[in-house]
């Protein structure tokens, strides 16, 4: 193509010279230093732009968002029934755990219902245990015996105002009375030892009998020593002053035991166990004395009763108890039927209902967290009114997210379970693992988005509900696509079709061709080209928004006019294809274009 040009070049060159020679001017000489004229040619001058190769290589594209890190689970913790708060167990910042208690309010009223359901509830176990007791032996056998007793009841209201009656309830009358004399004298015979136990004759009399019990021993001691003087310690004779030795000593013994028994009988008469024994038999004769006096007073009454007829109307009062009595044994020796045993068992299910609804309200009065989680604010304080529209705490869960709105173009790009990478500026310099937990099966009618949640693969904490999060989802990856710079891409003035200038040469140098691309993934510096475009294609990447079809250009490094020819050479593109000249003139020497 060089030396293609070189024969228009001489020309041209030639041209310029003759041309500045008949006007009187001079011309730029030329690298060279030769003289010569320069002769601006037609059209505008070549356009400064920068460019780059199509390339081929590998593109790892993706989606990127900007979203806010929440919390899985977030609530405004209140209670279900209304009450004032009597006790927090939680504050901001309290890691609480699912069900545990972290509020209770006021449940005397509750307490108070609760007590009463149980009562009611164990009223109806009671009846029915009744009813199912009907025709149980035992039961049989109790009725039978309030029958016997009303019986005898009667009997004795019809037996009153008869001669043996009255002989019989005399004959108990004067048994009683004999024994009430017995217990007077029993009484008396108590008081008079207590009596003789603490008057001071009885002490001075034992008292006495020790010192005459002393005196005897003493008499015997010296009697016995009289005897006993002289006698060897061998065999005491049988007759004569040994014997004699013998007896006085028996004396002595006897009168030893007469002091200790005296000793005995004057400790006997000091000691306060003594005394209250004797106190205590006058009690107890004087209980007896009392009990048996009223029995007598009973008999008494008894005998008025014989004596007296009862009226026809007591004793019909009686009978009717008898009946009653016979009535109901007749009902327990009976079973009852099925139906009224269910009747009582369905009782005590209600009265089981009401005492389990009573204790629901109870536990209601006990705040509980909903999930795990940490407190993230205290909106109450003890002693205030909650109710079920006034929440006493915020509780967040431990595990965040990020919610994305993703446009419908891109939703086909991303499903379940696609890795993604957060960032976030509160953490600079770190980048968490993340996938895709959910997608919206139906998008948002107003802004035609689809909900995307994602979240952290690792839940550590270092993510906090609030904080903004930057989150890149990879959509594909191809190790040999054809790579267009994105810079490159631009769009027709003309038609608004979306391309790049390409940069080729022609026979007045290089020139910007637009064409339309079909492009793939991108990976916000490098897009994939599907079609249009082949690698080594040189592309404009800057300058080209100016840019008209098949205007010529030139490198932006090189200079403006004349600038083409400063080398005394033709210089190429960065394509590496030779470019036309600037405005400017070309050589005057011919072997410049060599």
């Amino acid at each position: 193509m060089i030396k293609n040009r070189l024969p228009g070049l001489i020309s041209a060159g030639l041209t310029s010279l003759l041309v500045l020679s008949a006007c009187g001017a001079s011309s730029q000489a030329p690298a060279s230093g030769a003289p010569g004229a320069a002769q601006k040619p037609g059209g505008p001058p070549p356009a400064p732009v920068s460019t780059a190769k199509v390339e081929q290589g590998p593109i790892s594209a993706g989606i990127s968002f900007t979203g806010d890190v929440t919390a899985q689970q977030q609530v405004n913790l209140a209670p279900k029934v209304s009450g004032l708060v009597t006790k927090l167990m939680a504050d901001v910042g309290t890691h609480v755990k699912a069900g545990q208690e972290v509020a209770e309010l006021d449940h005397l009223t509750q307490d108070a219902a609760l007590q009463q359901a149980q009562a009611q509830l164990e009223v109806a176990q009671a009846n029915l245990a009744k009813v199912q007791a009907q025709g149980r032996p035992e039961a049989v056998a109790a009725a039978q015996a309030t029958v016997q007793q009303q019986q005898a009841k009667l009997q004795a209201l019809e037996n009153q105002g008869r001669p043996e009656a009255v002989a019989q309830a005399q004959a108990k009358l004067d048994q009683d009375t004999h024994q009430v004399e017995n217990d007077k004298a029993a009484l008396q015979v108590a008081q008079e030892k207590l009596n003789v136990f603490q008057s001071p004759a009885q002490q001075d009399s034992l008292q006495q009998a020790l010192n005459a019990a002393k005196n005897t021993l003493y008499q015997n001691q010296i009697a016995r020593d009289a005897s006993c003087a002289g006698i060897g310690s061998g065999p005491p004779p049988a007759t004569g002053k040994g014997s004699n030795c013998q007896a006085a000593q028996a004396a002595v013994n006897s009168a030893q035991q007469a002091v200790q028994q005296a000793v005995d009988n004057l400790a006997v008469n000091n000691d306060p166990n003594t005394l209250l024994q004797l106190q205590n038999a006058v009690a107890q004769a004087q209980a007896t004395l009392q009990k048996d006096s009223s029995v007598v007073q009973g008999d008494q009454a008894a005998l008025a009763v014989a004596k007296t007829p009862n009226l026809p109307t007591d004793i019909a009062q009686q009978q009717a108890l008898v009946n009653q009595a016979a009535q109901q044994a007749k009902i327990a020796a009976s079973p009852n039927l099925p139906t009224d045993i269910q009747a009582a068992q369905a009782n005590v299910d209600a009265a089981q209902s009401n005492v389990d609804a009573a204790q629901v309200n109870v536990d209601l009065t006990k705040v509980t967290a909903p999930f795990d989680g940490v407190v993230s604010a205290r909106l109450l304080a003890e002693g205030a009114l909650a109710t079920t529209t006034v929440p006493i705490f915020t509780i967040v869960s431990d595990a965040v997210e990020v919610d994305l709105p993703v446009a419908q173009e891109q939703i086909g790009q991303l499903q379940q379970g696609q890795s993604a990478k957060l960032s976030t500026a509160a953490l600079p310099g770190q980048s968490i693992d993340a996938k895709i937990d959910t997608i919206s099966p139906a998008a948002d009618p107003k802004s035609r988005t689809f909900l995307v949640r994602v979240v952290p693969v690792t839940q550590d904490g270092k993510l906090k509900p609030g904080m903004s999060a930057a989150v890149t989802i990879a959509t594909q990856a191809k190790p040999n696509a054809i790579l267009l710079p994105n810079d490159a891409i631009t769009t027709d003035p003309n038609t608004g079709a979306q391309g790049v200038y390409v940069v080729q040469s022609g026979p007045n140098g290089d020139t910007a061709v637009f064409k339309q691309v079909s492009l793939g993934a991108s990976d916000g510096k490098n897009t994939e080209v599907l079609s249009g475009l082949n690698p080594g294609d040189v592309v404009i990447i800057s300058g080209q928004t100016s840019l008209t079809n098949n205007q010529r250009v030139r490198p932006a490094d090189q200079g403006g006019a004349g600038g083409a020819a400063a080398s005394g050479k033709p210089q190429a593109a960065a394509s590496g294809k030779p470019q036309g000249a600037a405005s400017g003139g070309a050589s005057a020497k011919p072997s410049a274009a060599a």
